[in-house]
C-alpha cells in the first residue's frame, strides 16, 4: 500500500490499518467479489485524499469506504 511519503512510525501504521478497514469493510458487504489484487491502490488512494487529519487516519476510513463503494457500484463489474 503507498501511503503519503510524509507519514512515519505510529501515523503510518495507523494508515495502514484504515486501508485494512476499508478493503474488508468491502470485502463483507461484497463477498461475490471480496478482495481483487489492486483494491488497495485505490483504496489508498481514496484515503489519502479523503483524510484532512493524518494522525488520526482512521477516522476517515468509514468516508474512504463510502467513496469506494460508490466506484465500484459505478463500474458494474459483473458478479457472476
Amino acid at each position: 500500500t503507498k501511503a503519503p511519503a510524509f507519514l512515519s512510525g505510529a501515523a503510518l501504521n495507523e494508515y495502514h490499518e484504515a486501508v485494512r478497514q476499508v478493503l474488508t469493510a468491502y470485502s463483507n458487504h461484497s463477498p461475490q467479489i471480496g478482495y481483487v489484487q489492486g483494491m488497495n491502490m485505490s483504496a489508498s488512494a481514496l484515503l489519502a485524499n479523503v483524510c484532512t487529519d493524518f494522525a488520526h487516519t482512521s477516522r476517515w476510513a468509514e468516508a474512504a469506504f463510502r467513496f469506494f463503494l460508490w466506484i465500484m457500484n459505478q463500474t458494474k463489474i459483473d458478479e457472476h
